[in-house]
Formats: C-alpha cells, sequence, structure tokens
C-alpha cells in the first residue's frame, strides 16, 4: 500500500531571510552608485559631442562668411536682433534654419547640466558664444549691436590668435554670450566644459577659463 505520507518542505529562518537580505543591499549599494556613474559619463559624452557639433557649425559657418567667425550677435536691417545660436542653426540641421527657437527648446544648444532655465528668458541655456575674441590685442567684441554706434566688426577665423588656448564657447550663468563675468565652472566638479578654437573640447577650472577668454597668451604660456 503506497504511502499517502507528504514529504516535510523546510521553509526559510528568519536568519536566512535577513542574510539574502543583507546580500541584496550590499549588491545595491554596490551597483546603484556604479550605474549612476554610467549614466553621468554617458551625460558628458553627449555634452562633449554637442559642443563639438557646434564648433564644426561655426567652420561651415565662416565658409559661407567670408571666412568670418560666427557673431555672437548681429542687427539686420529691419532692426531685428539674431543671436549666434540662430547663425549656426542652419549648420546643425535643416529643420533649424528658419527656427531658432525651435532648434533651442529642442535642447542643441540646452547643457542638460544647467540647472537654471527660465522659461522667460530663452536664451539662457547655460551655454555661450565668446564675445571677446581679440582680446588682448584689440578691446573689441565679434559682435554688432543694436545701434550703429555700438557696432564692431566681425572676427576672421583664419586671424583668431592662439587657437589651441582661446574659448570658442562653453559653459555660462545665465545669457547667451560668453564673457569672464558670465562664466561657470560649477557643473564638472569645480570645472566647466568648453570647446577651443582649435576643436579640442576640455574640462577648465575658473582660472584657466579666465585666462582663455582674457589673456590666452598668459595660459600658454603656463603650459
Amino acid at each position: 500500500m503506497a504511502s499517502s505520507h507528504t514529504p516535510y518542505s523546510r521553509g526559510f529562518t528568519l536568519i536566512e531571510l535577513l542574510t539574502v537580505i543583507a546580500i541584496i543591499a550590499i549588491l545595491a549599494a554596490i551597483l546603484i552608485p556604479a550605474v549612476s556613474g554610467v549614466r553621468l559619463q554617458a551625460r558628458e559624452t553627449a555634452k562633449r559631442s554637442a559642443y563639438r557639433q557646434m564648433y564644426i557649425a561655426n567652420n561651415m559657418y565662416a565658409i559661407d562668411n567670408d571666412g568670418m567667425s560666427c557673431l555672437v550677435n548681429v542687427r539686420r536691417d529691419d532692426g531685428k536682433q539674431l543671436q549666434w545660436y540662430y547663425l549656426l542653426s542652419p549648420y546643425l540641421a535643416k529643420e533649424y534654419k528658419n527656427n531658432a527657437w525651435k532648434a533651442r527648446e529642442d535642447g542643441i544648444f540646452v547643457d542638460s547640466f544647467y540647472e537654471s532655465p527660465n522659461p522667460a528668458k530663452k536664451s539662457w541655456t547655460g551655454v555661450g558664444l565668446n564675445a571677446k575674441l581679440r582680446l588682448p590685442d584689440q578691446n573689441t567684441q565679434n559682435a554688432q549691436w543694436s545701434t550703429p554706434n555700438d557696432q564692431e566688426g566681425e572676427t576672421l577665423l583664419a586671424a583668431i590668435t592662439y587657437p589651441e588656448q582661446r574659448i570658442l564657447l562653453g559653459d555660462i550663468k545665465r545669457q547667451i554670450n560668453l564673457t569672464v563675468d558670465l562664466i561657470d565652472t560649477s557643473r564638472h566638479d569645480n570645472k566647466g566644459m568648453f570647446v577651443r578654437f582649435d576643436g579640442s573640447v576640455v574640462l577648465l577650472d575658473a582660472e584657466q577659463a579666465t585666462l582663455s577668454i582674457a589673456d590666452p597668451a598668459k595660459l600658454r604660456s603656463r603650459n
């Protein structure tokens, strides 16, 4: 006669269960920072790529504009102000040719590490173009402002000195122009991300970034 006895199945003890939970917690503590680090690295890589694309766009702009680097601000004959991201947008994507705001809203000119966007200030994207390309040689800006008396001249891209040190664009606190007082070096472990005129994308501290704008020759002598 077959036995009707059901084999006894022992469950987990409390100690075993707590041990399993502890192991899972340890693994999570190890893996979560690693995953976060990978995500952060991916964001930085994407940002480097975007800055590099803006550098390429500026070179393409120069080809179509008698070798001149992109202006940070230009006044058209109808009085309308055009910012640098409007001028560079056709060289990044065809659909942005006549719609700079779409390019901005799609994030092409917005730094994903910028934590203070202001919807009322569409030009505050955390990314700025250098407006002082000829300092310290000349106290002029690469821009054409709102009135004829304020207009400055364009800068020939091939004539820019110290391209391996001078910043083209990079991290700023709010507005569209990269000037010494607007440099932001807080987003990457007390450094900012910038692209130079030689195409290199670098992380610079506040002193390095300031010299890259105000006196790149001095920065060069330190290297």
